[in-house]
């Protein structure tokens, strides 16, 4: 892999002109920027205070963490970690998944995008997959997502254009704060039951609340409300609209997926997941019949050289060649990292790809 570093100071910009395969940035101590490639040098423009860079291959590039970051086109998938300046994304022709920044802006992404552990504002032009959010610490603004959002602790307001999947979101939401949704499939609210939120809708979507909960007519629509209303949810177009209230939110270690999957909200997402599970089952199931095979002829071996008068044992039920259990624990590792929501569906697929490449 070709590698390349520049001493620059403790808040350098960083563009990336372009990148032809994946793009992984991420945020160090080190006052410096190194850039890495799989296939010919990166061509680098290195100045006073700005790095420019261009790729046509995958790159991995580490830069300081107080630096600014700007990626205008990436053809495979982009990945952002730990950069305290402000990230500007052009156009990302895959996924994109971005954690543990200050400011971040996007204008589109064809694949699914996860954003979490953002300071302030995101604004996010267009994503073809679906949206996950969560952990953000500033108001949020989405043109347009092609499949399913799912937010957690967004407390700050959110503007939605349009959603074409379902929406669920599970958050506390802050005193003046305004959030607009538009939804093409159902909608799924939970939050906290001293939370001062009022929820507007128009009187034709159908409405579901849990028991206590009253939704009262003012004109066209009908309006709910928790606590003093002092934050507004106005939700303008949805299948169906579900309101919960929850005093408490389920462990760190459950994944998005499954508060959403609780209404079916997620089912997409669920099937997917089954099909990576029974993947990992066929997979599991075929390294056993193996072992069984090898420990069978292993044991008419030890019959033969029993019967030419020589001394042999061989222990049944004994641990599998290592080559076996080391494949077989990786792909219940990628299992256990998709439910838990630490990767996605695609990321679980290629890693299960990847080993089977590798076997």
């Amino acid at each position: 892999m070709a590698s390349e570093q520049y001493v620059v100071g403790p808040s350098p910009h960083v563009v990336v002109v372009e990148c032809a395969g994946s793009l992984d940035v991420r945020g160090s101590e080190r006052e410096e920027v190194k850039v890495q490639s799989d296939s010919v040098p990166c061509k680098v423009q290195p100045a006073e205070d700005r790095i420019e860079v261009c790729c046509m291959g995958n790159c991995v590039i580490r830069m300081p963490q107080g630096g600014s970051l700007e990626v205008r086109r990436v053809h495979g998938a982009l990945q952002i970690q730990d950069v305290v300046g402000s990230v500007r994304v052009g156009t990302v022709y895959g996924a994109c998944h971005v954690r543990r920044v200050e400011t971040l802006h996007i204008e589109g992404a064809q694949g699914e995008v996860t954003l979490r552990e953002v300071g302030k504002e995101v604004a996010v032009g267009s994503v073809g997959g679906s949206l996950y959010l969560r952990d953000i610490g500033g108001p949020i603004t989405v043109g347009e997502v092609g499949g399913e959002l799912l937010g957690r602790d967004i407390p700050y307001g959110i503007t939605v254009g349009h959603v074409g999947g379902n929406l669920a979101v599970r958050s506390r939401f802050e005193a003046g704060t305004s959030s607009t949704f538009r939804v093409g499939g159902s909608a799924l609210f939970r939050v906290l039951p001293w939370t001062g939120v009022r929820f507007v809708l128009p009187a034709a979507i159908p409405l579901k609340l849990e028991q206590g909960m009253e939704a009262f007519t003012e004109g066209e629509h009908r309006v709910v409300t928790i606590g003093d209303g002092a934050a507004v949810v106005r939700i303008e177009q949805a299948v169906s609209v579900r309101i919960k209230l929850r005093d408490d939110y389920p462990l760190e270690d459950e994944a998005i997926f499954a508060f959403a999957a609780s209404e079916g909200l997620d089912q997409h997402v669920q099937r997917l997941s089954e099909h990576v599970r029974s993947r990992v089952g066929r997979h599991l199931s075929a390294a056993q019949r193996r072992v069984e095979r090898a420990q069978r002829r292993a044991e008419r071996a030890a019959q033969r050289v029993r019967g030419a008068g020589l001394h042999f044992s061989f222990a049944l039920g004994g641990p599998p060649p290592a080559s076996e259990p080391v494949s077989d624990r990786e792909r219940l590792a990628i299992l256990k990292m998709l439910e838990e929501g630490k990767i996605t569906v695609e990321q679980a697929q290629k890693l299960l790809d990847a080993i089977e490449g590798g076997g």
